[in-house]
């Protein structure tokens, strides 16, 4: 059986975008508007993080209305380039953007069915266990790995 290698994938992703795009430019159309996109995601994300840090509200907001009107000239002049090729671009970034979203509603219900134990308190149970010679000892003990594990304590989850 064949298993693709990561070069495999990356010639086969490679090889479906150039075909999608056709035409050079195409691909430029497709750059320009990523580009301007990313700029403003940045900016927003540069809002959050002055905000977080307790910077006052009247710089984060004018640094961020600052960059956001030039952004949004660049924007507003790249918007014709998505019938050009760039939808091929918001289809990755939207395609990116559902495989982020279900990760982590996946890591939200993870989180909520996790109970924490000590390990300390089965101590006993796992000496006795180990000390039954009533019962093979290869059959008995078992290994669990475990996602999450502070010091002693054990994340267990129920499903």
């Amino acid at each position: 059986m064949y298993i693709p290698t990561i070069n495999a994938l990356l010639w086969l992703v490679t090889s479906c975008v150039v075909i999608a795009f056709q035409t050079s430019a195409r691909t430029e159309a497709a750059y320009g508007l990523s580009i301007t996109i990313t700029m403003i995601m940045t900016t927003i994300l540069l809002h959050a993080y002055l905000m977080q840090i307790g910077q006052p509200k009247v710089i984060a907001h004018t640094l961020t209305l600052f960059f956001a009107v030039i952004e949004g000239i660049f924007f507003i002049s790249s918007i014709t380039k998505f019938f050009h090729g760039g939808y091929v671009a918001v289809i990755i970034a939207a395609i990116i953007l559902f495989v982020m979203v279900i990760w982590q509603w996946g890591n939200q219900i993870e989180a909520k069915t996790e109970d924490s134990i000590d390990i300390h308190d089965y101590l006993d149970q796992i000496g006795e266990l180990r000390h039954d010679s009533s019962l093979p000892l290869n059959q008995t003990n078992v290994v669990f790995l475990v996602a999450h594990m502070n010091n002693s304590i054990i994340g267990r989850q129920y499903i």
